[in-house]
């Protein structure tokens, strides 16, 4: 949280709380899609980031039928090892996730090169 803290001197809450999101499995909606929707108004590349969460909460339905998905997320969340699936479709999980938070990151490094 002393990151976070640091992070808020610098820029806006929603800019502090977007360069430390990752995509992880949650029960319920968290609310750093909010953040998400507040930020894509000013910079047009962030829906990017909701596709790539799309892309992946459509690949975890193919595999697995539970009450878990995909969602932004700073703490909270498991990984996909915390399913009970197949280990094979465990690791095809872990690989999806692993490319997406690396596409989000990717994201992110534009978004602070754009803030300067």
């Amino acid at each position: 949280m002393r990151f976070l803290d640091y992070m808020k001197l610098s820029s806006s809450d929603d800019e502090a709380s977007f360069r430390s999101i990752n995509l992880r499995l949650v029960k319920d909606d968290t609310s750093y899609n909010s953040v998400i929707e507040r930020l894509n108004d000013k910079y047009s590349y962030i829906t990017e980031a909701i596709d790539i969460k799309t892309r992946l909460n459509t690949e975890l339905k193919k595999l697995y039928k539970g009450q878990y998905k995909y969602d932004f997320c700073i703490d909270e969340g498991m990984q996909s090892s915390g399913l009970k699936i197949k280990p094979s479709y465990k690791q095809r999980l872990s690989m999806k996730c692993l490319i997406s938070n690396d596409e989000l990151a990717k994201i992110k490094k534009r978004f602070e090169e754009e803030l300067g």
